[in-house]
């Protein structure tokens, strides 16, 4: 159902209350998880952790005593075939305290296969190629038998024509190596790979491409090289004259030198030098017989030269995309957007006219409706500000329900491919579908609620809004290890770490060695397994009159309030000052008390945090609350359970936040702001976007954070972390 078709044209925001209360009026308090999945079936054991691994989310099952695969099926109501598909190794057998990942189902929808992007890349018959030092676009495309716009189109990453050394581009299924048509070239004895790539005017490194294997430090004589230029395959004459005697012999006579000689022959000294790889140039002796060029030689090189050159700057003058001096205000066209989100209006209605049944089967139906609604009222808000900038917009509305067919039914529309953003949808089971409508018609989409994304590695356009976690870690273990610089940071575990546990460990370890690779004031990092040594192991671990960082990388609501009522208890202890870092799931936990946090100067990394005191901020919450009655909570209030009974919103700010985001991309930058990010200046309420490519043929994901400190005296600092 399409709710608006024009926006901001002379209506007054208040007109947009009349479309906007309806929705959700009367709806459910119920809420619905932050992920907006339906609640499903699926058995699993309580305190079961949660893990993301290629954009799958999955529970970690622990196998207990004489269980099979039979009866881990019946437990976690997931089929058998879908268990081997995700774990391989329970094709052969369980064991006890097998760990299995079992996936997080939707009712109705089936969940992929896992798949490592990179395979999956393989796996469709493209080539994965990892750019190699002094390489060029030119010189890639043509050894795979592309023309750059080729290359670029498979890679919108690097549209700029910018590529650095181990980036890793995508060749199309076309591409094929085409040595077999190309030069060849035969070693001669004291070559180089340097002296035979400038005397075909090629950088080295297209020619090392083109033979791989080679060792370019030890060329062995006689060894055929394959020369990738064109020239060979255009122009017959020059074959003949490389086939030819090139040249003359000139015998040095005393008191010569190359310079002289080379300006009696009217040829460079880099020619002359090319041309005799093995003479001593350093140790110019009086009998030496050079080989001269001829002018045949040197007049086929300038003309083979020059038609390489018309090849070679043609393409890497490349046409930028955006130059980042765009201006809107101009010519202010309509910035044209389509909402595709599940308002649930009908179920709503058939809910309020008293039909019981409906009423009765509508409470979940109800909850994510007031979650969009609420994310659609921030959106508005953000919307308004820009309207008042003098900003104008088209914004399409539709309302998807939970049908795929429906989805489909709105991609149709004729406006929709006309569209500069669209924002949606809610369903992973929906995301492929819209993801594809993006790609094909290259515009921009934004995932708003899931945090698995299976498209990401298909669509250059998308863009992942929640950090997904296993993404957030590397940024959070390189800022915990940057806090500890010329401190001891001891990481606390449990005594049967889950893989999340361990893999987040061994980040801290890596991210300690680079760090004190290069860094004046280290990181002394430990290890403390909990509950095995007892709370003195510990004491005798913290530095007296020093500041100590701990880091519990647990998600274990039980673990973690046991570890945070100990450090208590050892605040102060010898005057250790003592500063804990924790995960952002510590946020929903209730058996942890608010007081300890402060106490242990807590510092925990989310991707929202509110800033009370910023004046922006106020004004913004101000308004939300003036015209929506509603208390414009950061999500969730901190260290209780999400709910619905509670009169605040969860998802307002976020919905402003990402309409603030991308409206003013588009504005400062135009359609193709994606090159120019790093300059959106936006003043967001409780985000850090901050995104980047998850490769050069994927889509952007959001892996801006906040590390919220909770300080001694009580008060609550959000700060921005930098990736």
């Amino acid at each position: 159902m399409k709710l608006l078709s024009s926006y901001f044209g002379s209506k007054p925001f208040a007109g947009f209350l009349n479309i906007v209360r309806p929705l959700w009026v009367g709806l459910c308090m119920c809420m619905v998880s932050l992920v907006l999945m339906p609640v499903c079936a699926q058995k699993v054991p309580a305190g079961t952790e949660k893990v993301v691994v290629n954009g799958v989310t999955y529970y970690l099952y622990k196998v207990q005593k004489s269980e099979g695969l039979y009866r881990v099926s019946v437990n976690t109501q997931v089929s058998q075939e879908v268990i081997v598909q995700h774990n391989p190794e329970a094709k052969d057998g369980l064991k006890a305290g097998q760990v299995l990942r079992i996936p997080v189902q939707e009712p109705g929808v089936s969940v992929p296969v896992p798949v490592p992007i990179l395979q999956q890349v393989t796996e469709s018959k493209n080539i994965i190629h990892t750019v190699a030092p002094q390489e060029t676009l030119y010189g890639i495309s043509r050894n795979y038998g592309l023309t750059v716009a080729e290359l670029l189109n498979e890679n919108p990453g690097i549209a700029n024509g910018q590529i650095t050394p181990g980036m890793q581009l995508r060749i199309p299924e076309k591409g094929k190596v085409r040595p077999k048509n190309y030069l060849k070239h035969e070693v001669q004895a004291g070559e180089t790979l340097y002296a035979i790539a400038r005397k075909y005017q090629l950088p080295a490194a297209d020619i090392r491409n083109a033979n791989p294997g080679i060792d370019e430090n030890d060329i062995k004589t006689g060894v055929e090289l394959t020369i990738p230029i064109e020239i060979a395959e255009r122009d017959a004459e020059w074959k003949q004259t490389l086939r030819d005697k090139p040249f003359t012999m000139h015998e040095v006579k005393k008191k010569e030198t190359l310079f002289g000689i080379s300006r009696q022959y009217n040829v460079t000294v880099e020619q002359l030098q090319d041309f005799n790889t093995s003479v001593d140039f350093g140790n110019l002796k009086k009998g030496d017989a050079l080989k001269i060029p001829s002018e045949k030689w040197l007049q086929a090189l300038r003309d083979s030269a020059a038609q390489t050159t018309t090849l070679i700057d043609e393409p890497m003058v490349m046409p930028v995309t955006s130059d980042c001096q765009y201006q809107y205000f101009v010519s202010r066209p309509a910035i044209k957007i389509a909402i595709l989100l599940p308002f649930n209006v009908a179920g709503k209605h058939a809910a309020a006219d008293g039909d019981d049944e409906s009423h009765s089967g509508s409470k979940a139906v109800s909850g994510r409706s007031r979650v969009v609604v609420e994310f659609y009222e921030g959106l508005l808000l953000a919307l308004d500000a820009y309207k008042k900038q003098g900003v104008n917009f088209e914004l399409f509305v539709y309302d998807t329900t939970d049908d795929l067919a429906k989805v489909s039914q709105i991609l149709q529309k004729p406006e929709l491919s006309t569209v500069d953003l669209i924002v949606g949808p809610a369903h992973t089971a929906h995301l492929k579908t819209v993801s594809d409508f993006s790609k094909q018609h290259g515009i921009k989409m934004v995932n708003p609620f899931t945090n698995t994304n299976s498209e990401l590695c298909n669509n250059p356009n998308l863009f992942q809004m929640m950090p997904v976690d296993t993404l957030m870690w590397e940024t959070m273990a390189r800022k915990i290890v940057a806090d500890g610089a010329g401190k001891r940071l001891i990481v606390i575990r449990s005594a049967n770490p889950t893989p999340a546990e361990t893999a987040l460990a061994e980040l801290l370890r890596k991210h300690t060695v680079q760090h004190n690779a290069i860094q004046p004031l280290k990181t002394e990092l430990l290890e403390h397994v909990y509950g095995q040594a007892g709370k003195g192991a510990l004491v005798d671990k913290l530095i007296p009159d020093q500041q100590n960082l701990l880091f519990i990388p647990s998600t274990e609501e039980l673990f973690v309030s046991k570890v945070v009522a100990s450090l208590e208890s050892l605040a102060g202890r010898n005057n250790s000052h003592l500063v804990l870092y924790g995960m952002h799931d510590w946020l929903r936990f209730q058996s942890i008390e608010a007081e300890s946090i402060h106490k242990l100067n807590t510092r925990i990394i989310s991707y929202y945090g509110i800033d009370y005191q910023n004046e922006n901020t106020q004004k913004v919450l101000a308004e939300y609350r003036a015209l929506f009655h509603t208390e414009p909570f950061a999500i969730t209030p901190y260290f209780q359970k999400p709910s619905g009974n509670g009169g605040y919103s969860r998802f307002g700010l976020w919905g402003y936040d990402i309409a603030t985001w991308f409206v003013g991309a588009l504005v400062d930058y135009g359609p193709t702001f994606e090159h120019c990010m790093s300059r959106v200046k936006t003043t967001l309420v409780q985000s850090n976007f901050r995104f980047q490519r998850i490769s050069n043929w994927g889509g952007f994901y959001n892996n801006g954070l906040v590390m919220i400190h909770f300080n001694s005296d009580y008060s609550v600092t959000p700060v921005k972390v930098t990736p």
